[in-house]
């Protein structure tokens, strides 16, 4: 669950990093060697990739690595909570993402 949420906002801010610059995915997927098709992927969340190619995309943009890579207060941010959970506190909504994210993480291992 958590790498879901990880290569999802990695894409996300690769493809506002991209918009920011007005370029296509074809162009930035040309400028990094790879098909759009990728690209794509990339900025969906959808496509793995190796930390040379975070690098390489981070360079072509113009920006760090870091600058890519979202920390984990924020990857719990994104979780999409049911409608009744949402009307809890502050407090209660942190306490619930965490609880959440938990029980994917075991779900996951089993």
């Amino acid at each position: 669950m958590i790498e879901e949420l990880l290569y999802k906002e990695i894409g996300t801010r690769i493809k506002t990093f991209r918009e920011k610059k007005k370029w296509t995915q074809e162009e930035l997927a040309d400028r990094v060697h790879r098909s759009r098709t990728s690209i794509t992927n990339i900025e969906q969340g959808k496509q793995r990739f190796q930390i040379h190619s975070l690098y390489e995309i981070a360079e072509t943009l113009g920006i760090t690595p870091l600058e890519l890579l979202p920390q984990p207060a924020e990857l719990i941010t994104n979780v999409e909570l049911p409608e009744k959970v949402e009307k809890l506190d502050a407090d209660g909504i942190e306490f619930f993402k965490k609880m959440y994210l938990n029980s994917k993480r075991l779900g996951d291992k089993s």
